[in-house]
């Protein structure tokens, strides 16, 4: 029989996932204070959709390259 599925408050799981993006080489940023420029990968806390009806845990932003462009 399997076990119930036990769930973190969302602070301690937002703390697991900041930490895992930090060890991938991402910038952790909060909404309030973006700045896309400050490394290659910048991820943004409870960024807002462009609906305004909800936001998403994390926005992931990277800069885009052609293939094979150096």
């Amino acid at each position: 029989m399997t076990p119930p599925e036990q769930t973190l408050p969302e602070a301690e799981t937002r703390k697991i996932i900041d930490q895992k993006l930090i060890a991938a080489g991402w910038v952790i940023q909060d909404k309030q204070r973006i700045n896309t420029h400050e490394s290659l990968g910048v991820a943004v806390r409870e960024m807002d959709t462009s609906t305004g009806l909800a936001n998403k845990n994390y926005s992931l932003n990277a800069p885009m390259k052609k293939p094979g462009a150096r």
